[in-house]
């Protein structure tokens, strides 16, 4: 079981099929907040989310545009796994 201890951090996406060109960074804080940077050709986006961990499920929520939304979480050394309805998204702790 992930433990909410081993998201704190910084990420940066290594494998993301669904963007595979953008430059991804994800900051998990103590707090429950999810701090998402995107870098695109077209520039650079911020998005702001909340999250919580139940079990080995990541549940984020947008307050700008609140959606909430599961994920299945592993996390395995300095590497983590999110997997949206087999959709996986790889990441690396910097």
């Amino acid at each position: 079981m992930t433990e909410l201890g081993h998201l704190i951090g910084t990420w940066k996406v290594v494998d993301d099929p669904v963007n595979p060109e953008d430059e991804t960074y994800y900051v998990f804080d103590l707090a429950g907040h999810l701090n998402m940077t995107f870098r695109t050709k077209s520039g650079t986006q911020y998005i702001r989310l909340t999250y919580k961990l139940d079990g080995d499920t990541l549940v984020t929520d947008q307050p700008s545009s609140p959606r909430i939304e599961k994920a299945t979480v592993h996390v395995e050394g300095g590497m983590m796994t999110i997997d949206r309805e087999g959709t996986v998204t790889r990441l690396e702790k910097i």
